[in-house]
Parts: C-alpha cells; structure tokens; sequence
C-alpha cells in the first residue's frame, strides 16, 4: 500500500512537472509573440510607404497582418519571394505561421501565398492568392475591394461561358463522334442542354439531372436566396462544357416487389469548345437498367438506376474524349 501511494504521488509530481513545463512554455511563446507584434507594429509605416517594396519587407507585413489580424501564435519568414502581378498588386511566398497551441504541438505549419495590395494608405495584405484568383485584381479599381472584383469577373466568366454554350447549341451539329487533339483539363462543366431553355415541369421530374447547383447559384429563380457566389470554384476560365441534349427519361416505377417498369435513359453527349463557340463532336448513350436488378443489388432501385446512368455517360464521355477529360457525375 505504501508503496502505491509512493507511485500515485510520484506520478502527480511529474504530471505537475509537466505542466509547469508547458505553462512555462506558454507564457514565453506569449510574451515573445506580443514583442513580436509590437516591434512590427512600430514598424508599419515604412513597410507600408516602402517604394519599391522588397520581399523582405512585404514578409514583414504579412507577419504584422497575421499577428494583429489573424490572431496567429508564431509568425516567421523564410525564403520570402515577391512577384508583380498587376499595377499596385504583389504575390508574396515564404511567411509561415501558426494559429493555435494544437497546431504547434503538432509541428503543423502553414505557409500561404498571399496577395498584397497598394491603396491610399499604402501596402497591405488583401488576403490568399487562393481567394483572389491568383491575385488578379486591379488595386485602383476605384475603391471595390479585391474579393468583389473577383466575384464581378466570376460571375462575368460564367455568364459568358452559359452564352457560349447555348450558342453552340443553336449550330449545325458535327459528324465527329470522337474529339481529336484535346489535352487533359480540369476547367469544364458538366450540364443539362434544357438547363438553358425555359422552366420545364418535365425536367423537373427526372431522377437524373446535371448542373441545378451550378446554374441556379448563378441565376437564382426569383425569391431563392444565392447558396454560394457565382462560380465558385472555378478559378480559371472554363475552356469545355459536356452537355447531355436531347434527354428522354422513362424512370423506373416499381410496380410490386421485385418488379418494376421503365428505367431507361438516352441522351447525346455533346463537347462544347467554350471559347469557339462550337460542338466539337459528340455521340448518342443509352441506357437501361437491368430487368434482375432488384434480385442482385442490395441498393434501392431509383439508386441502382442513378448509379447506371452516370456509369453509362462517364464510359461515355470518355470515349468521346479519348480519355482526355475525366469528370465527376
């Protein structure tokens, strides 16, 4: 007995000990990240009015930025490297920091590419390149700020991209059933033709459709609330569009266990080239769901039918591009 009590006190001890350490740890991390702050912030002024601005002081900067702003722990710069973007616009590479004492434990470190910008006051941090389109905004664009620039040339992108679409629809159709000469790419859309017609009761009720998301959050119907800005996720220009036309949908309707009617899908898979404004080939899918589905899948049926579908079109598409552009249905 005494000599478990022996081991429980010398087990406290050292617990204690530990946690002297880490409090010990915490205040000097604390106290070092407050000079830290101040240091910089004496030093503002000339980094903001620092013509022209070299790498070392824009790390500064960014340091201060995430000192004061985001509320990092520990900030430092290494390798730091500046490059001109636009008129009164920078990317910087090279700060590091980190954000919390769980992070630090962790030795988890992160190293963003950041966007600087030059307005009245002088240099500061507009935010991620990630954000901000790889920085592409205009620092004298008459007081809009960066992230509203981005969503205006978004949203402009997609407009212009929904017009090219239903223009290259409206062309004759091409004799190609395999589109030559494409290279890999992930800046495509995937969408139904109907999509860009008029409101469609019969649309509405397909098990199957493509796009909804993406055109509703850029043209939301009257009274519907924007889910998410117009484009987002795409932050570069679209070049194809994969447009499923000339959809017929019977979908299936059991009509008592095991059995069931319909389950059929044809459509024609067209590749739109969005920047010509063309159908570059395009091929005709069908598919039917198997009649001993029922019998063989542990899913439900309308699944079963959903998975097929986006199978058949998949195989599809990537015939039609000779494997060249993979997409997720």
């Amino acid at each position: 007995m005494r000599l478990f009590r022996r081991l429980v006190v010398g087990i406290l001890g050292l617990a204690l000990l530990i946690a002297g350490g880490v409090a010990w740890r915490a205040m000097h991390v604390t106290r070092a990240r407050d000079r830290r702050a101040t240091e910089l912030r004496a030093q503002l002024p000339r980094l903001r009015a620092a013509e022209p601005l070299s790498a070392t002081d824009a790390c500064l900067l960014a340091e201060a930025h995430y000192l004061e702003r985001q509320h990092a722990l520990v900030t430092w710069c290494g390798d730091a490297s500046l490059e001109p973007v636009n008129p009164g616009v920078m990317k910087l590479m090279g700060l590091r920091y980190t954000n919390s004492w769980k992070q630090a434990i962790l030795g988890t470190v992160h190293a963003p590419t950041l966007c600087l910008a030059k307005g009245a006051e002088g240099w500061s941090v507009a935010g991620e390149s990630y954000r901000l389109e790889d920085c592409r905004f205009d620092a004298l664009a008459g007081g809009l700020e960066p992230e509203a620039q981005v969503a205006q040339a978004k949203r402009a992108r997609m407009e212009a991209m929904y017009a090219a679409v239903k223009e290259a629809l409206t062309k004759p159709e091409p004799l190609e059933d395999v589109c030559e000469g494409l290279h890999p790419t992930r800046a495509l859309v995937v969408m139904d033709a109907d999509l860009l017609g008029e409101e469609s009761p019969e649309r509405d009720r397909r098990r199957v459709r493509f796009g909804d998301l993406l055109y509703r959050t850029c043209f939301p119907k009257p009274g519907q609330p924007q889910l998410m800005p117009c484009g987002e996720g795409h932050g570069e220009p679209i070049a194809y569009a994969v447009v499923f036309d000339d959809i017929q949908e019977e979908a299936p309707v059991e009509t008592r266990p095991g059995t069931f009617q319909g389950g059929r899908y044809t459509a024609t898979v067209k590749l739109v080239d969005v920047r010509q404004h063309e159908v570059l080939c395009q091929r005709d899918v069908t598919y039917t769901l198997p009649s001993e589905v029922l019998t063989t899948k542990r899913q439900g049926l309308q699944m079963e039918y959903s998975d097929g579908v986006r199978r058949e079109l998949k195989k599809s598409i990537s015939t039609l591009t000779q494997g060249q552009l993979a997409v997720e249905l």
